[in-house]
């Protein structure tokens, strides 16, 4: 879906001003006052987009993902890759912004819900059980909480666990959400 309107002119020009702000000073002592400074608005203007500056963080996120992934099960490993640019690219933006349980929980559910959606409209809603929904969810909480704890440390090896995480997924979602891949 493209997004367009002056809505979101105003929101992508806050997210930028924001990712130029992470590179002049720590994400912690940037305010909206900078940021409304930056681009010559008002923080009215801002509050009436965003919350808080991490949900602006978060905005930039999703926005990214609605633009970058392609959505689809032969997209679905390339995507997870797409994602781990992004963290790498805004690497600044994203240690400092993902200590916030707000956000890391953000993307883990962008995830989740990325990943179900794709099955239920490729393979149809009757095959999503609370079985399947409960290994969805176990198996991407999971794979999160451990990338997210190796990003802070190792960005490198947390993408590798990420990537690993990919290959020991349960055959029963494998069939789902990587039908091409052989099955261990």
């Amino acid at each position: 879906m493209k997004k367009q309107g002056t809505a979101y002119i105003i929101e992508k020009t806050f997210a930028n001003a924001l990712l130029e702000l992470v590179d002049e000073k720590q994400f912690k002592d940037i305010t909206v006052k900078d940021i409304t400074q930056k681009v010559q608005l008002s923080s009215s203007t801002f509050y009436n987009h965003f919350g808080s500056i991490y949900e602006l963080v978060a905005w930039i996120c999703s926005d990214y993902f609605d633009k970058n992934l392609g959505g689809t099960l032969s997209s679905y490993r390339s995507d997870i890759s797409k994602f781990c640019e992004f963290l790498t690219d805004n690497y600044k933006l994203m240690t400092s912004a993902l200590k916030d349980i707000f956000l890391v929980e953000k993307f883990r559910d962008a995830l989740y819900n990325n990943s179900a959606r794709l099955i239920i409209v490729t393979y149809g809603e009757e095959v999503m059980t609370e079985k399947l929904d409960f290994m969805l969810r176990t198996y991407i909480y999971g794979t999160f909480l451990t990338m997210f704890h190796y990003f802070h440390e190792d960005r490198k090896r947390a993408f590798e666990v990420f990537d690993d995480y990919l290959s020991y997924m349960p055959q029963e979602l494998k069939v789902y959400l990587l039908p091409d891949e052989p099955v261990n």
